[in-house]
């Protein structure tokens, strides 16, 4: 029978290792103008013999400006025990970034990526209607609406928020069955006319059992293609849970990302977004003033605020955004936004708006080589001081692989 004495490395050997390390150390010592001491050279050794011999590698973190990580400990050390040399393309940004894992997690290590080329041009219609007061009347208007956008040579439409039910809690609580119909109704238009469509529709999620404020992406087939949640709340959203995600889709070649309402006063979750890609932001809003009632029309300075946060979105981040709003009612102002639907390009400047109580629609043939997210990418650069704040947040953003979940009635669901 063998000792345990004999499975173990003589005392030489762990003296020769450990020396070897130490003047390694010292070697980097002077070219970097540090101090090491042995315990630092015996620590290394270790780091190193507990990575060879772990079953399930680390992640590499990626490199801050200063030479650090993102969470303040230093840099990981190489297969010899000394930092490695940093070379251009050992950073997480661009597409050359090859030794960090894609973002699958908020705890991975995202990789801030310019998009590929979008296509040229991308045509939208922006849809503004008074709300109807049902399911069954908004969905006649946004199917015709669907049809009439496919005329004009849109590749896509957007509707405001809510635009199925209306932003009436007592409505959609009480959807069920109607609104999946309204949905299926919608996603057949849009495969009959071959156009693509951002509506903003409540879902009552069956996995989460509850309700939630979301735009519904379809594509020119008629597939559902995502669903994004309203992330930031206000108290005429308590009928909603909040969402927690920033989803990417693309239409026609281009990198999309939407926002609802109120999501639009948070720039992180337009800046995010674009720094993993999109070019084109669909903002679909039912804007009231700050005590959630309607805006006065006359208001000029008022409705100037509303109009300017969206220039700012789109000017800082060097994108287009497309925004759908509710139009004003005239003969009931709590039934309606205040219109205004427009189209914002990258330097800020609008370049189509609707009136308040106007029901129209908009087709405007978007240049998609004017989105170049000059300013959005700044936040990345090697040298911002926030650069791996930026880099650690794009992890919640996520291009789109999977379909969303479609509706479904089961007793769980709200009028069956």
């Amino acid at each position: 029978m063998y000792s345990s004495e004999t499975h173990l490395p003589s005392t030489d050997t762990n003296m020769s290792a450990s020396s070897s390390s130490i003047v390694r150390a010292k070697k980097r010592d002077r070219v970097l103008g540090a101090s090491v001491t042995a315990e630092e050279g015996e620590a290394a050794v270790e780091r190193r013999h507990i990575s060879s011999t772990s079953s399930s590698p680390q992640p590499i973190r990626p490199f801050s400006s200063s030479g650090a990580s993102s969470s303040g400990d230093e840099m990981p050390l190489d297969r010899w025990g000394a930092y490695p040399k940093r070379r251009k393309h050992d950073v997480v940004i661009g597409i050359n970034a090859r030794r960090h894992p894609p973002p699958s997690s908020p705890t991975a290590s995202p990789t801030v990526r310019p998009a590929p080329p979008p296509a040229a041009r991308l045509t939208v219609a922006v849809a503004q209607f008074i709300d109807r007061g049902s399911i069954a009347k908004n969905s006649v208007e946004i199917i015709q609406k669907i049809g009439h956008a496919a005329e004009g040579g849109a590749q896509v439409v957007v509707f405001h928020e809510t635009a199925t039910t209306g932003y009436f809690p007592h409505i959609i609580l009480n959807s069920g069955r109607e609104l999946r119909d309204c949905e299926t109704h919608i996603c057949n238009a849009c495969r009959t006319h071959r156009i693509g469509c951002i509506v903003g529709t409540p879902h009552f999620s069956e996995r989460h059992g509850t309700f939630r404020n979301t735009v519904l992406v379809v594509d020119d087939k008629g597939r559902r293609v995502c669903r994004q949640s309203k992330r930031q709340l206000v108290p005429t959203d308590d009928w909603a849970a909040p969402g927690n995600d920033m989803l990417l889709f693309r239409i026609a070649g281009t990198v999309c990302c939407a926002v609802i309402c109120h999501d639009i006063r948070h720039p992180e979750l337009v800046r995010l977004p674009v720094l993993r890609g999109a070019r084109c932001v669909f903002y679909c809003s039912w804007e009231t003033s700050h005590n959630d009632q309607p805006i006065d029309l006359g208001n000029e300075a008022e409705l100037a605020v509303y109009r300017a946060q969206v220039q700012a979105r789109a000017v800082e981040n060097g994108v287009w955004i497309v925004h759908a709003n509710a139009a004003a009612n005239q003969q009931d102002r709590t039934h309606g936004s205040h219109g205004m639907s427009r189209i914002v390009n990258p330097l800020g400047h609008v370049i189509a708006e609707a009136k308040p109580s106007e029901e129209t629609l908009i087709v405007q043939r978007l240049d998609m080589k004017l989105a170049k997210a000059t300013y959005a990418m700044e936040s990345s650069d090697l040298g911002y001081f926030l650069r791996d704040w930026y880099v650690s947040g794009c992890a919640y953003s996520n291009e789109v692989t999977i379909p969303p979940e479609s509706p479904r009635l089961t007793p769980q669901s709200p009028n069956l």
